[in-house]
């Protein structure tokens, strides 16, 4: 989209210009430091201190380095005024300032005081322009094209330094030796920069600085004017957001945390600590090495050299400049990223090195003498030591602190450098000459040559190769002793980190962060769940082991303490709500006394918030319109324990002949809250239906309990891990049925219990959304708008599903009246607190999945103080969603990505022992290129002609590329149904298409003929998804072109993502309708996501998930700050089901002792790959044998996706 125009041309020719202050201070004007009418007017003539070199040493220093420091202090300056006046305010400041101070030192006239006035004035102003100048072309560059932007500003600088040395050649060769002479050559760059401050009134400031001011429609109108685009455009919209995005992050890392705050975590954790001063190191080390000093005096050097005559010395440090400038620009664009950043450096050192070494042989033995090879070597020299500054530390310095500071630390840490490099780059200025009166030249270069030795071995072993590492991975380079950073290395291959210096290649002794851990794991089977009580998605929750958690030394005193303390239960008690405590003590005395068939008591308890009672299949809250539904729920209960649903059983005594001891319960209940928070008057309420897994079961009523147990039979555990699937619209009372014993092995071995509720609108949540009588009409309707852009007439086909999606939420709207305006995230979140209060926890312990995370985000910043151990687990960024559309383009390259790299590539890894799709007719191994193209040859083929198919339930079929394409985005969730997708890819590839109906024709429908009629049967709430996409964008304007805005969106998200464009769009184009029928939810929120919480919060976000990617989670973490901590979980398949020891361990101690990472961001990873999961449990069938049945393995790939509403 992005477009050279000409106002985009300008701003980047006239912001870049304001590089000229300082490249031609460093060229033109330390040059004219030596001309002879500069000389004359200054009392720099040497006839004039022959009896006191030194203080001739100090004028020149003080008149060259003063401009230096005055930049210094300027640097630090525009960091304070950058962000109150703006950019370009700022930019036309400095520019003033530097203005003012050249034509006070143009008409200085030899007055040495108002010279070194004007000296630290202009340095004010081209100190503030580096700071600037590069920080406005950052901001105005498109992301894709900003490093090559920004790299102009150092274009310009140093080509007008070698411009400089040029100008004064051409004035001493031409002009008098009078003031005119160097007046003219300091006052040249006044006509380019002059002629850029002019124009610069006709500039805009910053599409960020006025967006950071509340100033969005202008920052909104800059930004269409530099894309040329209409501020409608999607893509403007969507840079616009990041902008917004980048914008919150950074005030989030200025209000989460003071700067003394970050000193001490650079201070107290090592990672950081060994960045910050890696960073200072690399500093002192490229300004002390010798390169500003020789700049800012190299034609004197050259005269050094033996060149002789004021013009062939400007000539020669013209050159010196140009060689500069193109192996900069070589460095900059190219070779860093060919060779590396410690081959450059290291290269450079080197060179610089030995030209020291020569340098200072040569001023101590030949510098008097009429050796003329002596003299064109050490001239041969100077040029190779700009060679070896130019590719090395000139620009590695800058380069490594973009790379190696995570975000919490790195505005101080480069403050810090600017400071330092400012500082030491005046230092060394200033005391070059009296190094060459003191030492007397040589003894300079000796020194010079020192620090590049030390810098060669000191760095040499220190900093680690970053090329092509990403940013969340740099923290593995530096987790290893830091003289042995040479050696770090990422096995990018294989996700795989290799610290080195500080145990063994498993990180098995490093503190700073968990790796991957290769030992044997098991294959861990999915439990059976009772289909008739689930629609379910278990989303990777597998038992795993886990080792145990060590407790410090602290931990175990405060143990102590508290065991003395308590002397017994009974203490808590007086903290637990009375229906608890009533619970907890199993005193059921105001029940019915224990009868043969009624050993447990009856239920629901008296005060129960949930009025939970052992589940049964017909355990569905009453109606909202019945006049006594808590009798018809008590009524509800049945006394037999034999038909209750419990777990499975913990412990295996084979004594016990107790068939429910040791075993958890599922308890149904309901909990009824306002429909509408915002509006007291009314009275109408939601029935939300709750779920919970307690893990300790139910006590006998009469019978001692064992109170040694963690928690004690029939008690409730301290915390509950309150879960939620996704969706919109997943159910969690099914997650509980599905998942809830392995999210409580997985969590907290099975200490906790677990607690599920459908949202409102949600299943057996009453009122529930359907607007259609029947799920089979829903199915009728699908065929029509489940047509893909593909095979599609664009135009046509919205049009149609347009009209259907007019009439689905006027259905709605004729069935439920106003309920759409209640179903918001927000009002979910409210209902996530009312089920706190409920439980009787002073906060929130949860479990939150997918779309959970947005509910999780939504809650945490509507109650702050609520927040207890949260994990958001497949981690979205609801900001997106306040955007129209949002909801759908924010996944697409990932799925994708899971499809090329892990579906097809994993495949060949595996082999065709594991993956069908291995498979060639020769018998020759299998290339990823010729994979793809054999499946999008298949694919295609789908587009021109459906193939055709039979089964037995549903008699002839198709296999169409719509439903064939939803199909295998549905299993990029899911990389454990990979085999059995890619059997029946390879089946349908040769011609069978047995496989392939039989998967569709599951994956199809709601509706399924071939189950035995239900009595009442709900139809599902499948609407409730685009009526909650819908009200949480409900804002967002609506595109002034209509369907002509939409068919772009639709064309654009399917170009990016052939998998899940079509998906993603058809989920949010029904809300081009939506505030037609429903103007204005109720209670979205609209706020900010950084709020101080009780506690921080744990975000997990993967690699390849398909629908929440990674950098999701990274956004989110820049937003909250130390309110979060992130594992980057590197595995296939949606949230964190791919199983990683890592991060199992690092959740469990979390819920479980509050505990959590230092760093911002862990690196966890799976512990096995797809297609080989349990291979190596040879207790385990894979497809590859002939009982595994493909078809079960997709049924339970689809039970699992009904949770997310897939």
């Amino acid at each position: 989209m992005v477009q050279l125009n000409p106002y985009y041309l300008l701003t980047i020719i006239v912001i870049s210009c304001g590089s000229i202050p300082k490249g031609y201070d460093e060229g033109g004007f330390s040059a004219s430091t030596g001309l002879t009418s500069f000389k004359e007017d200054f009392g720099l003539v040497a006839s004039a201190w022959k009896d006191n070199e030194s203080g001739l040493a100090d004028r020149k220093a003080n008149i060259s380095s003063f401009g230096v420091l005055g930049a210094a202090f300027g640097s630090l300056i525009a960091l304070a005024v950058n962000d109150r006046l703006g950019r370009l305010k700022a930019w036309q400041l400095f520019i003033a300032v530097w203005i003012t101070g050249v034509l006070m030192q143009v008409f200085s006239s030899g007055i040495l005081g108002l010279m070194l006035f004007a000296r630290i004035w202009g340095g004010l102003g081209a100190g503030g322009l580096t700071v600037v100048a590069p920080l406005y072309l950052s901001e105005v560059a498109p992301a894709k094209s900003r490093g090559m932007v920004v790299s102009i500003y150092m274009v310009v600088l140093l080509s007008f330094l070698t411009i400089g040395f040029f100008i004064n050649y051409a004035a001493n060769a031409t002009l008098a030796a009078t003031r005119m002479q160097y007046r003219l050559v300091i006052a040249i760059p006044l006509i380019p920069v002059g002629l850029a401050f002019v124009a610069s009134f006709f500039l805009d400031d910053t599409p960020r600085w006025l967006a950071s001011r509340d100033r969005g429609d202008e920052a909104l109108a800059v930004l269409a004017k530099l894309r040329q685009a209409d501020p409608s455009d999607q893509a403007l919209s969507l840079e616009y957001e990041e902008i917004h995005e980048q914008i919150r992050n950074r005030q989030q890392i200025l209000a989460d945390a003071s700067t003394w705050s970050i000193v001490k975590d650079i201070a107290t954790i090592p990672t950081y600590r060994t960045r910050f001063l890696l960073g200072a190191v690399m500093q002192t080390v490229a300004q002390w090495s010798g390169g500003n000093g020789i700049t800012y005096y190299i034609p004197e050097i050259f005269r050094y050299a033996g060149v002789v005559g004021d013009n062939t010395s400007l000539i020669t440090s013209g050159a010196y400049g140009a060689v500069k400038l193109v192996f900069t620009m070589i460095f900059t664009w190219g070779l860093v990223d060919v060779f590396g950043r410690r081959r450059c450096f290291i290269v450079g050192l080197f060179l610089q090195c030995i030209t020291h070494i020569y340098m200072a042989v040569y001023m101590g033995i030949w510098i008097d003498s009429n050796n003329k090879a002596a003299s064109d070597a050490a001239i041969a020299s100077v040029f190779v030591y700009a060679v070896g500054w130019s590719i090395g530390l000139c620009t590695v310095q800058y380069l490594y602190g973009t790379e190696i500071y995570p975000t919490r630390i790195r505005s101080v840490c480069y403050a810090t450098n600017m400071t330092l490099h400012w500082f030491f780059q005046f230092a060394v200025v200033r005391v070059t000459p009296n190094m060459f009166v003191s030492l007397d030249i040589w003894g300079a270069y000796v020194f010079w040559a020192c620090i590049c030795a030390g810098g060669l071995v000191l760095l040499g072993l220190w900093a680690p190769e970053t090329k092509g590492i990403p940013m969340e991975r740099m923290e593995e380079l530096f987790s290893g002793r830091w003289w042995m950073g040479w050696r770090a290395t990422v096995d990018l291959d294989s996700s795989e980190t290799r610290p080195f210096g500080k145990g063994d290649s498993t990180g098995k002794d490093s503190k700073e962060g968990p790796f991957r851990d290769d030992r044997k794991t098991e294959l861990n089977l999915l439990n059976q769940a009772n289909d008739n009580m689930e629609k379910g998605y278990d989303l990777g929750l597998q038992p795993t082991s886990s080792p145990p958690s060590r407790l410090s030394k602290q931990s175990m005193l405060a143990g102590a303490i508290a065991l003395i303390g308590l002397g017994n239960l009974y203490f808590h008690q007086y903290r637990l709500p009375g229906w608890e405590r009533h619970w907890r003590s199993h005193d059921h005395t105001c029940n019915s006394a224990p009868t043969q068939d009624s050993p447990f008591g009856r239920f629901p308890l008296p005060k129960d918030p949930f009025r939970l009672i052992p589940c049964t299949n017909v355990s569905v809250p009453p109606p909202l319109d019945d006049p006594h539904p808590e009798q018809t729920w008590a009524d509800l209960f049945d006394p037999d324990p034999s038909h209750w649903s419990w777990g499975n059983k913990t412990v295996s005594i084979e004594e016990n002949t107790d068939p429910y001891s040791d075993r958890g319960i599922y308890l149904c209940g309901y909990l009824e809250v306002p429909l509408d928070y915002t509006n007291k008057s009314d009275n109408r309420i939601v029935r939300l239906a709750i779920t919970k897994y307690q893990v300790s079961g139910l006590a006998r009523v009469g019978e001692p309990v064992d109170d040694y147990k963690n928690p004690p039979p029939g008690g409730k555990s301290q915390r509950t891990i309150v879960i939620e699937p996704g969706g919109p619209g997943g159910s969690g009372t099914s997650y509980v049925w599905r998942a809830s014993e392995q999210v409580s092995k997985r969590l907290s071995d099975n200490t906790l219990d677990v607690l599920g509720w459908d949202p409102r609108g949600v299943n057996i949540t009453q009122p529930s959304i359907s607007c259609f009588p029947y799920d089979v009409d829903r199915d009728h309707w699908s065929l029509i708008t489940g047509q893909y852009l593909e095979v599609s007439d664009a135009k046509h086909q919205l049009n149609i599903v347009d009209a259907m999606n007019d009439a689905i939420f006027k259905a709605c709207w004729e069935t439920h009246g106003d309920l759409g305006r209640f179903v918001g995230t927000a009002f979910v979140a409210h209902d996530m607190e009312e089920i706190r209060k409920a439980l009787g926890e002073d906060d929130l312990t949860g479990y939150l999945v997918s779309y959970g995370t947005g509910i999780g985000q939504t809650y945490a910043n509507l109650f702050p103080d609520s927040v207890g151990r949260m994990i958001l687990d497949g981690t979205e960024y609801v900001r997106d969603h306040r955007l129209l559309g949002g909801f759908g383009w924010t996944a697409l390259d990932n799925a994708t990505d899971a499809w090329y790299d892990g579906f097809l590539g994993e495949c060949i890894n595996a082999g065709p022992d594991h993956c069908a799709l291995a498979k060639s007719k020769d018998e020759e191994p299998v290339d990823l290129k010729e994979l793809d193209a054999r499946m999008r040859s298949l694919f295609s083929s789908l587009v021109d002609r459906p193939i055709v198919g039979y089964t037995k339930n549903s008699g002839p079929s198709l296999v169409t590329y719509s439903v064939l394409i939803a199909a295998i985005y549905s299993s990029m969730y899911n990389a454990q149904s990979w085999p059995a997708l890619a059997k029946m890819l390879y089946e349908l590839e040769q011609g069978n298409s047995t496989l392939a109906t039989a998967f569709l024709e599951n994956a199809a429908w709601e509706y399924d003929p071939t189950l035995p009629s239900a009595p009442n049967k709900r139809p599902s709430s499948e609407e409730l998804g685009s009526i909650v996409i819908c009200a949480d964008s409900y804002d967002a304007s609506l595109p002034p072109d209509g369907l002509d805005w939409w068919e772009s969106l639709w064309a654009n998200m399917t170009a990016k993502s052939w998998i899940s464009g079509n998906s993603r769009f058809f989920d949010v184009f029904p809300c081009q309708h939506f505030t037609k029928y429903w103007p204005e939810p109720a209670g979205i929120y609209r706020g900010d996501l950084n709020h101080t919480l009780k506690n921080p919060v744990l975000l997990i976000a993967e690699t390849y998930d398909p629908a929440t990617p990674l950098r999701n989670g990274r956004r989110l973490l820049n937003e909250m700050g130390r309110n979060a901590r992130l594992i980057a979980h590197h595995g296939y398949g949606h949230s964190s089901r791919d199983t990683s020891n890592c991060t199992d361990s690092i959740a469990k101690t979390y819920i479980l002792e509050g505990k959590l990472p230092d760093e911002a961001e862990t690196a966890c990873y799976a512990n096995e790959k797809p297609y080989l999961y349990g291979v190596k449990d040879k207790s385990v069938k894979t497809l590859v044998e002939e009982d595994v049945d493909p078809i079960g393995v997709w049924r339970q790939h689809l039970r699992e996706m009904a949770f997310m509403r897939i």
